[in-house]
């Protein structure tokens, strides 16, 4: 084996481990941004923009 093959390998092996622990170091951070954006976008009733969901008439009757 030559050296610049297992110097590209030795790179190559760190390159990996960066990608790794960046990907984890992200993931948690897209889910929870997904779930927000989730959300906000399923609600049940009228959508209205701006309006504040947690009042009291904003409540759905269920009969």
């Amino acid at each position: 084996m030559r050296k610049s093959s297992a110097v590209c390998r030795i790179i190559f092996h760190w390159l990996t481990l960066v990608f790794i622990a960046i990907f984890y170091a992200t993931t948690a951070v897209v889910a929870g941004v997904a779930k927000i954006n989730l959300d906000r976008t399923i609600t049940f009733g009228v959508v209205v923009d701006n309006a504040d969901l947690y009042a009291e008439d904003a409540a759905i009757d269920f009969e």
